[in-house]
C-alpha cells in the first residue's frame, strides 16, 4: 500500500469516512474495510507499474500516494448506493487514472526509480548457436 489513513483524511474528513464504512452504525470508522478498499487500489495502481517497475513500488513516491488516496475516495463512494459521488472525487479518479496510464507507458517516470523497461536487450544465444555462420552467409 502506498498512502496512509493521515494523507486520506486531508482528502476527506474522518466522518465522512466512517459514513461510507460503518455499515454497523458503530460511530467509528471500519478500518478492516478501509485496509481492503486500500489494498485494491494498490493492486490496481501495481498492474498498471508492472513491466516497468519493480512492485511494489518501495520508497513510496509522493505522487502514487497521492493517485492511491484519490482512488480511495472514489471507492469508498462507490460502496453507498445512495450516494452521489462528488463532481470533484469523479475528476480526482479520473485525472489519477490518467497519470497512471502515463506512468505505464513511460511518458511520466518515478522519482528515484529504476524503469526496468529500460533495460538493454539480452540474449541467451552465442555465435556459436548460430545455423548459419558467416562463411556459410559469405555465399548469398
Amino acid at each position: 500500500m502506498y498512502g496512509n489513513d493521515a494523507d486520506l483524511y486531508d482528502r476527506i474528513d474522518q466522518e465522512t469516512v466512517i459514513q461510507l464504512t460503518d455499515d454497523e452504525n458503530t460511530g467509528e470508522v471500519d478500518q478492516t474495510k478501509l485496509d481492503n478498499l486500500r489494498g485494491d487500489v494498490a493492486e490496481m495502481i501495481n498492474t498498471y507499474l508492472r513491466g516497468r517497475y519493480t512492485v511494489p513500488v518501495d520508497p513510496v513516491p509522493a505522487v502514487l500516494a497521492n493517485i492511491e488516496n484519490d482512488l480511495l475516495v472514489h471507492k469508498l463512494y462507490t460502496r453507498r448506493a445512495n450516494y452521489d459521488i462528488p463532481k470533484s472525487v469523479a475528476e480526482l479518479k479520473k485525472d489519477a487514472l490518467k497519470l497512471l496510464d502515463g506512468i505505464n507507458k513511460g511518458a511520466v517516470l518515478l522519482e528515484d526509480q529504476p524503469d526496468i523497461a529500460e533495460g538493454a536487450i539480452q540474449s541467451n544465444k552465442t555465435d556459436d548457436d548460430r545455423i548459419f555462420p558467416d562463411s556459410k552467409l559469405d555465399y548469398f
